[in-house]
């Protein structure tokens, strides 16, 4: 599935049943805010754990930890400011990258382009990857400790 395609998925799924989120839901802990946060720290270890790249991950964090505040403004209340000023510059940087090299591993598009395009933007990306990595790796770290604090520990 498209990285599109799981983010409509999953948005699908936190809206499921009538599930619309309130203002009161997203700040009280309703099932909207419980769906993101356990979407957040399940994308978060998966990028950890080498199991989604760096670029698909991102983008994805992107969307669910508020990158598109005027679109999604109930994704914001589980960070303080701060923290989204920690991580959002980080993968915000890495999605913008992800124009760069496309088509992406995986992508249906792959068999239209070149075999010589495909390679240089793979080298790339892998160098873009490596030299980025430790920045995202730290971000996640961050992302899954703040998630999974004591309600009312700081942040």
């Amino acid at each position: 599935m498209s990285f599109w395609g799981r983010i409509k998925f999953s948005l699908k799924q936190a809206f499921s049943a009538g599930q619309r989120a309130t203002d009161a839901e997203a700040v009280d802990g309703g099932p909207f805010q419980a769906h993101q946060k356990a979407q957040i720290i399940h994308l978060a270890t998966e990028i950890l754990d080498g199991r989604l790249g760096l670029i698909d991950g991102s983008s994805q964090l992107l969307l669910y930890m508020g990158g598109f505040p005027e679109a999604f403004p109930h994704f914001t209340v589980l960070f303080d400011e701060r923290q989204l000023q920690d991580v959002i510059p980080i993968l915000g940087e890495v999605r913008i990258a992800a124009d760069r090299f496309h088509p992406l591993p995986g992508s249906p598009d792959r068999q239209h382009w070149s075999a010589e395009v495909i390679a240089k933007r793979d080298h790339d990306r892998e160098t873009f990857e490596s030299s980025i990595r430790p920045q995202v790796t730290e971000a996640c770290r961050n992302i899954v400790h703040w998630l999974n604090a004591t309600p009312g520990a700081e942040k």
